[in-house]
């Protein structure tokens, strides 16, 4: 899904969502399997965070979601 600046926010508030630099929009919001699927896709093309935590982020929304099972391995 697509979210907009606003949705974004709303998931950063709720902790959905990684800060990003800046004044850009939060990254990576994470609401669903869906958003789940592309943040694992996109996790290789960051920029101003580290891998790891991204890669963290990540992996606790897994759980959150009950999706755990979703992450690669070689996390």
């Amino acid at each position: 899904m697509s979210y907009t600046a606003q949705q974004r926010r709303d998931s950063l508030a709720k902790g959905h969502a990684l800060p990003n630099t800046g004044s850009k929009p939060p990254k990576f919001p994470i609401e669903n399997g869906a958003d789940l699927d592309a943040a694992i896709r996109l996790a290789g093309h960051i920029k101003g965070q580290s891998q790891a935590t991204v890669h963290a982020f990540i992996k606790k929304e897994a759980r959150r979601l009950g999706l755990s099972s979703r992450i690669p391995d070689d996390w």
